[in-house]
């Protein structure tokens, strides 16, 4: 779909476009902006002689709001509101995103006024009655679509915040009827809005949102490694996440370094890669932070060990002093123009709208960075790299100077006291992994011990139950913990789905998507098939 070119921003977190889009900038603007309130949403207009109106509609809400359960929750009803007024001959466009979800329309303002007048008609009362139909629709959407959540993130977060991202949810037609009516009336009201319109004004524009408090975004804390470590997946991945300091300037300098050092190493002396793909996410740390390369498959090995190495190097030396002044010069590209102007007011309305911290710089801070001060900035994030690499390079690790670790909570302790479980019979003769499974129920929740390695989920922890065809569950913890129970995985494993059932409550517990195959969490967490 077409995006609206007044919120074309670098961060992922706000809206998913190049980086050659960026606009990191603080500065007096030339551009006229006319700030005002329209029923009770914040308004940002920049107006010009085109005759035509674009316009973006903000909500502070985005995929990382929503709960495991709740997964697809703003889609459904992102379709839903779409469905009164998607009949326009103007280009319009509705996504959510990860921080946000933003709705568009280019084109005469008069037919602008009356999309945006509809889409808040039907966030205001949501057209419940369509949405098994819109299901639909999104599974057809997303057809095809196997990301997973980063096991990074998994990490990072545990299975909240930016660790449920394209995680392990219900599908669109299990999406329930209350929670899309809970997230309007909680997330759409006119507090939680901001619009943005360049060009001419929506003629006859009205706003009728829901009057509410703004909702406060629950904080999470931030998992951090103590050496640069890395978890391992069956897939040529070749990527390292990192939590850069809430300093924009010297985040924007320090990226652009690493991007430019990566290219020019393993794409253009070594030939490894074509591309390097930076995102970075607003936290309220400062900014999550993954750098991926695209290594082809019969190279990953190489193309792993170069970049690990040449990131190991800069962050220990810095940049030179010409990729310095490469990398400021390409920021103050970035910050010339109308666009990147309007883009920078729009990125700070939009940080304040969630809480977030600014992206913004302002130029006389790049000039104010030597080697010494970039070359620093680097460094102190050289410990709290996370690689997620294919596990056909886990025996390179050491050489590479990489801790592997696991992307959920584990101790060596043994299992603890309570009513323990083993995996049937059959199993047991079959598979030595299932000889290693036990699982026990104990008078605060579950553990599950594995080759030595113990996971403990208590029943307060618990922020989703996937409930599948053979009657299995698997439990998630807030943490990262998994831990999959039930009759098909243990000798009397009903009572396990018994207990669970009992402990938590029912808004937590979700039917598995029709067509998935969860065997993929039950073999990794139980290995007991």
């Amino acid at each position: 779909g077409k995006e609206c070119r007044a919120h074309r921003i670098w961060l992922a977190g706000f809206s998913a476009v190049s980086k050659e889009a960026a606009t990191w900038s603080a500065r007096q603007t030339n551009v006229e902006v006319r700030e005002s309130e329209l029923d009770g949403v914040r308004v940002l207009h920049f107006p010009d002689d085109s005759g035509r109106a674009e316009a973006t509609l903000i909500f502070g809400v985005g995929a990382r709001d929503e709960t495991l359960p709740t997964l697809g929750t703003l889609h459904a009803l992102e379709h839903a509101a779409m469905t009164g007024v998607r009949r326009t001959p103007i280009e319009i466009d509705a996504t959510v995103r990860v921080s946000t979800t933003q709705f568009t329309a280019a084109g005469s303002p008069h037919l602008v006024g009356s999309f945006l007048t509809g889409v808040c008609r039907g966030l205001a009362d949501p057209p419940l009655d369509r949405l098994a139909h819109e299901a639909q629709i999104l599974e057809a959407e997303l057809e095809g679509d196997d990301s997973a959540t980063s096991p990074a993130a998994v990490f990072r977060y545990g299975f909240r915040d930016l660790g449920i991202l394209d995680g392990p949810g219900p599908s669109p037609s299990r999406v329930r009827a209350d929670a899309v009516r809970d997230a309007a009336a909680r997330w759409f009201v006119a507090s939680n809005a901001l619009l943005v319109v360049e060009g001419s004004w929506p003629d006859g524009l009205r706003l009728p949102l829901v009057n509410g408090v703004r909702p406060d975004h629950p904080a999470v804390l931030t998992r951090h490694v103590g050496r640069p470590s890395a978890i391992t997946v069956e897939a040529p991945c070749c990527e390292v996440n990192v939590v850069m300091p809430a300093d924009p300037a010297a985040t924007r300098l320090a990226l652009t370094v690493v991007e430019d050092r990566l290219t020019e190493v393993l794409r253009h002396q070594r030939g490894l890669i074509y591309d390097v793909d930076i995102d970075a996410i607003p936290i309220r740390e400062g900014f999550d932070v993954t750098i991926r390369t695209d290594p082809q498959p019969e190279r990953v090995r190489d193309g792993i060990r170069a970049m690990v190495q040449t990131i190991t190097t800069l962050l220990a030396d810095g940049p030179t002093e010409a990729e310095l002044e490469h990398a400021r010069a390409i920021v103050r590209e970035s910050m010339q123009g109308r666009d990147a102007e309007i883009g920078d007011l729009v990125d700070t309305a939009t940080a304040d709208l969630i809480g977030l911290p600014s992206p913004r710089i302002h130029p006389d801070l790049l000039d104010g960075f030597n080697r010494g001060q970039v070359a620093e900035h680097l460094n102190r994030i050289a410990t709290d790299l996370i690689y997620i690499v294919d596990e056909a390079i886990e025996g390179d690790l050491p050489t590479l100077g990489l801790d592997l670790i696991e992307p959920e909570p584990t101790t060596n302790s043994p299992l603890p006291a309570g009513q323990a479980f083993r995996p049937p019979l059959l199993a047991l003769a079959l598979a030595k992994e299932a000889r290693a499974s036990r699982v026990a129920l104990t008078a605060t929740g579950l553990a599950h011990t594995y080759q030595g390695r113990l996971q403990q989920i208590a029943w307060p922890d618990v922020v989703g139950v996937m409930r599948d065809d053979d009657g299995d569950l698997i439990v998630f913890a807030q943490d990262g913990q998994v831990i999959p129970v039930g009759p098909t995985l243990y000798k009397n494993g009903q009572r396990l789905v018994d207990a669970v059932l009992t402990h938590v409550a029912g808004h937590l517990v979700y039917e598995a998507p029709a067509d998935s195959d969860t065997d993929d969490h039950k073999e990794a967490n139980s290995n007991s098939n």
